[in-house]
Order: structure tokens, then sequence, then C-alpha cells
């Protein structure tokens, strides 16, 4: 993915989906619907992509063949057409549901985030992202017994600052009709 196809990155739709620790009869939490994006979140979530995947750490992958997994194939028919929102949210479950499955002791839980954009208009990609949740403070200016002072809040669920790590990211961006033509 070259810096002008980044550039002409659009995001249509997001969705998020926790994929904490693996533990005996618990599930994913899985979103039944979109997550809504305004236009200034999209523009803090494009940013982020843009940095991730423009990055010289980023490199190519491809779909491994001999693989289980379920994610080249939602990935390939997410990306053959613009789907509906009931098809994009299943998909994006199944990946979610996959992830968590192969979760072991070793693997740090997180949200997936999984991103349906186009690229210049024309091509359709999906990017994939799995990052931690981080915690932080709030400060907001306010009064007491008619004082100035600062509220604190301890804020648990934040995502996609500039400290958050990104456990993996990828972005799969059709290049033709072809079912490996990414």
């Amino acid at each position: 993915i070259n810096s002008d196809q980044l550039a002409a990155v659009a995001i249509r739709r997001v969705i998020f989906h926790d994929v904490r620790r693996k533990t005996h009869g618990q599930e994913p939490t899985l979103s039944e619907i979109e997550t809504d994006v305004d236009k200034a979140r999209k523009g803090h979530l494009r940013t982020k992509l843009i940095r991730v995947l423009g990055s010289k750490s980023a490199y190519p992958v491809q779909f491994n063949p001999n693989s289980a997994s379920p994610v080249p194939n939602q990935v390939r028919y997410l990306t053959q057409a613009h789907r509906s929102s009931a098809k994009f949210i299943a998909a994006s479950q199944q990946i979610a549901k996959y992830l968590f499955e192969q979760h072991t002791g070793a693997v740090s839980p997180g949200l997936l985030c999984v991103i349906d954009v186009a690229i210049a208009g024309a091509q359709n990609a999906i990017v994939a992202m799995k990052l931690e949740r981080e915690e932080g403070a709030q400060l907001e200016l306010t009064k007491s017994n008619g004082k100035r002072t600062f509220a604190m809040s301890v804020l648990d669920n934040l995502v996609l600052t500039d400290g958050t790590r990104l456990f993996k990211s990828a972005m799969f961006m059709r290049t033709g009709a072809g079912d490996n033509d990414f």
C-alpha cells in the first residue's frame, strides 16, 4: 500500500468487538450494530491508520492457503462488493470469534476494530486492528464552594491514544476481481 493509496482512504463504517482473555465459559463481547462514528471520529481513526500502515515497520502480507482461519474468506467476501450493514456485522463477528478461539494465556486481551474503507472511492478494503485498552485521567475545571478547582475523573476505556498499543493491524485492499487480488 503506497502513500497515495493511504492518502485516499475513506472510512465508510466501523465496528468494535471485545476479545478478552479466554476463560472457561466466557465468550467475546460482540457488537450487534456498527459503531457510530462522526466526521471527527473518522478523521481520528484515519490518522491512526495512515500512521501505522504507512510506517517503516509495516510490511506486505499474503493469505496462507493452508490456514483454517475464516478471516481470508470474510475479507474476500466483504471486499467483492460494498455489503449491507448486517453482512458487515456478521463477518466482523466471525473474525472476532476466531480471534477469541486462538487466544492462549500468552495472548493479550483487547478490542478488535474492523473498518470498511474505500480507497479513492473505487477500491474496497477491510482494516482489522487489535488494540489495547488504556487508563487515563481527565481534568475538568469546576467550582467547589465558589472556588475554582480541577475535578479528576479516571477513564478506563481509552482507545487509540498516542500511547495505545496496536497488537496487530492489517489492511486488506482488493486490487482485482480474483480471490487473491489483494
